[in-house]
Parts: structure tokens; sequence; C-alpha cells
């Protein structure tokens, strides 16, 4: 133990173990795999192992034996754009090829000998030539390919996506690419709805949901959820990725907002603390600006000019970011555990969930005036604002969804036994579609995104204008 870090594993045909730190440390090591020793243990004198083969690589990542050689280990050195091979007697280090801007995630070597090398910025797998220090492109697919994996009585390789929860594989003679399992959703966040696109902040990118087309039958049921107002839960799934001319997977968004007039998108990450705006050009969207908080969690667009609310859960404030000058002016402090933000009609009045006090607050933002509502939530997060006004807010703790007034009264539980937990990098919003009568909350234990039905008679209406 006490390996932060320990990411890629490898045991050769001599039964010798290997391992990378990466990330949280960056080192590989020789481990017995018949022992249990923490590294911060004073090692016996006489065993070698746990043992230090080199440290300060750059990251050394999914790394596979080199068949021309078995005392190299060649893989990626994912923070320089390197592939490498690295001595395990020695610690004797080569640079095999280097591409810039390239994030290599995985090295294979296919039953032939041949070297595979994923990038996972790009959605490239490289056909490496370790004698000449060349590669080329062979594959071109989706950004986020994370890990490679040779078959051993075929020419095929198999690689995984992580931003879509995918699963393909290529002939490594004509390169033809097969789907094996085709996924869509890797870890739902934030949701933004505009026109009829829900747009999702997915770990690995950002997605839209074409409401019309899911109406028509895209997506699978999900078991129905009890609870007062005849609610259901439907799982939506299978649309597609935001086109981006620069690829966002170690920003790690949590939250989106779009305004749709000015055709931007704007993004939020509590990893990075990332705040950044992109802008439609030529049917792409680039990066137009970017600024840096404590840990940006919700947002929310005020007005046409693209003026923007932003909670901070590290500081305890909503912040008003003017769009141009990217200033941010604290509307709200002392807040606990600020998360999500909703609008009241005329957008003069703004809730923000306090996941860490069970409240909800409202802000005057002409005032800068804020009071809570209600308290003793447990852990509320997504806040929905009907066109009455009322609230509905997600409480992750107690799975479910009610409704409340604008002072803060409880009217009711919209749906109760939800499955809405998952890993605390990811908030559970929820947004509100009128035309359609219903709620989509993200953040579900079956990472997708579920829908709660708020009224039958809405229902028979949508379907009778439909």
């Amino acid at each position: 133990d006490n390996m932060p870090g320990a990411n890629p594993l490898l045991m050769d045909k001599q039964g010798r173990l290997f391992v990378g730190q990466v990330f949280l440390g960056d080192a590989l090591w020789e481990l017995d795999p018949s022992k249990k020793v923490s590294l911060s243990d004073q090692r016996p004198s006489d065993s070698s192992l746990p043992r230090l083969i080199r440290e300060n690589i750059g990251g050394f990542n999914g790394f596979d034996v080199d068949p021309q050689n078995s005392d190299r280990l060649c893989g990626p050195v994912w923070f320089k754009s390197d592939i490498a091979c690295i001595n395990i007697n020695t610690g004797e280090i080569e640079n095999i090829i280097h591409v810039e801007d390239a994030v290599f995630s995985a090295v294979n070597f296919d039953r032939t000998g041949r070297m595979f090398a994923s990038d996972m910025n790009r959605g490239h797998i490289h056909l490496v030539n370790p004698s000449t220090h060349t590669s080329e492109i062979v594959v071109r697919a989706s950004p986020a390919i994370d890990n490679l994996a040779p078959a051993h009585t075929s020419n095929t390789m198999y690689w995984s996506n992580c931003g879509s929860a995918s699963l393909y594989s290529f002939d490594t003679d004509t390169y033809a690419i097969t789907t094996i399992h085709q996924g869509f959703l890797s870890g739902v966040s934030g949701l933004y709805m505009a026109n009829d696109l829900l747009f999702v902040a997915d770990t690995f990118g950002v997605k839209s949901v074409d409401l019309n087309g899911w109406e028509e039958g895209k997506g699978e049921w999900n078991a129905e959820t009890e609870g007062e107002g005849e609610s259901r839960g439907r799982r939506v799934w299978k649309e597609e990725l935001i086109s981006l001319s620069e690829p966002l997977h170690f920003f790690l968004p949590t939250a989106v907002a779009v305004n749709k007039d000015r055709h931007e998108i704007i993004l939020s990450s509590k990893i990075s603390g990332d705040v950044i705006i992109l802008i439609m050009l030529d049917e792409e969207y680039k990066k137009l600006s970017e600024f840096k908080m404590n840990m940006p969690i919700d947002i929310e667009i005020l007005n046409y000019h693209g003026d923007f609310l932003i909670t901070d859960k590290a500081s305890g404030t909503l912040s008003l970011v003017n769009r141009y000058s990217l200033q941010p002016t604290i509307v709200a402090s002392k807040l606990e555990g600020p998360t999500c933000i909703a609008l009241a009609p005329g957008k003069a009045i703004a809730y923000v969930s306090e996941s860490d006090s069970g409240s909800i607050t409202r802000i005057n933002l002409a005032l800068s005036e804020q009071t809570r509502i209600i308290t003793g939530l447990s852990r509320p997060m997504g806040i929905a604002v009907s066109e009455t006004g009322n609230l509905y807010v997600v409480e992750v703790a107690a799975k479910r969804v009610i409704e409340l007034t604008p002072d803060g009264s409880i009217v009711r539980t919209v749906a109760s036994e939800l499955e809405i937990s998952g890993p605390e990098l990811l908030i559970r919003d929820v947004v509100l579609d009128v035309k359609r009568g219903r709620l989509y909350l993200s953040g579900t234990e079956t990472n997708s995104i579920q829908t709660v039905l708020l009224s039958k008679t809405v229902e028979e209406e949508i379907h009778t204008e439909l």
C-alpha cells in the first residue's frame, strides 16, 4: 500500500509484476506479488522488492513488454507526448517517438510484434516503428481512447473509449473497425436545455441529446419509479458529441450552459478550476476565452449579452461574471457548499442550493440580498424553476425530487427512490422541460439521464399536440 496513483499493472511471462504511478505519483516499480509491503515501511534487508526502476518519467502509463527484448517495457509518457521504452533492470529509458499535442494513453504489441499506440487527445491509433522512430496514424476514431488489448490468436486489437463507455476493435492488417459495444455517457454531471436540445457535461466531453428524436423512441425504458404524481424514470442515450476543435478530456467539465443567441457554450470544472467559453465557428466550437476560479460548479446565463452566474464551492460564493471582461462580482457569500443555480421568471431572483448545509438560498441580484428559504434538506443539488415560480429540488441523500413554493414551503414529493447517487466529482443536476412536462436528472447510479413525468394530464396533452 501507500502507492498513490498506482494505475498500469503488468505481469510478464516470468511472473514478474510491474506497476506504474501516474497522476498522483510518477514512477515505475517492480513488486513481489507474494508479499504485501508498504512503501512507507523500512524494506526488509533480505528482500530486493519492491524495487524502484525509475522515477520522474512523465507519467509512464499503459505499457507492454517489448517482444524483441523482454527486459524492456514500452509505453506512453503521458505528460510529454512521447512513447518510450524502459529497461526493467537498469532503468535506462529510450525515447521512441514524440508527437506534438498527443496524449498517449496505451501501447500494445500485436501477435506479430508490431507496436500500436493510442492518442487519447485526438482519438488516433498509431502504428509505431521503433527502429526508425516514426509512426503513422492507422485508425482515426473519437477522442478519449483509453486502453488497448491485443487478441492472442488473431490480428485483432481492442480499444476502449472512456468518454463514451464504448468498446471497439480493429484488424491490425486491414485496420477495419468493428463496434463491439456502443455507449454514450461516461460520467453525467451538469445539464442545460436550449430549445429541444439537452446539453450534457460529461466527464470526457460535452454531448447533446435531441429531445425530439428521443420522443420518437430512442433510448430505453427504465423501471418505474414510485412516487407521488405518477412519476416514471426513463433513460436517454445515443446522441452526439459536440464538435470541438480542442479536445477537453482533461478539463473534466462539471457544468454546461448554452447561450443560443450568441452560439456559445460555457463550461466549468470543479476539478481543474477552469471556466471556458466556446464559440461556434465554421460548424465547430472553438475556445474563445477562459479564466480560473477556486472550485466553480454550476453556471446560469443571465442575459442576451452572455453575462452569467457561477457558484464557487470552495469560496462559498455566487458571482456574476461579465461576459466581456470575465471579471466576477460576488453577489452572495458565506454560502455553505453552493452547488446549483436556477433563475426565477424575470431573472431578477436566483436560487442556489447549499449542499453542505442542506439549504436553499434566494438571492435578489439587484440588491445582493440573500435569504435562506428552507433548511434541513438532504444534500440538495439540482434546482429548476417553473413558469409559476415554484422550485423543483433534487435531494441527493434522500433520493427524491421535491417541489417548493418561492418562499420555501414544501408542496409535494414529485418523485422518490430515484437512482441519483454517484461520484463526488459529479453534480446531480435537474432541468425542466416545459414543453413535455418533464424533469431531466443527471448523476444517476446507472450513469444515464433519468426523466420524471410531472403529471399524467400534461403527458396526455403533449401526445395530443404531437
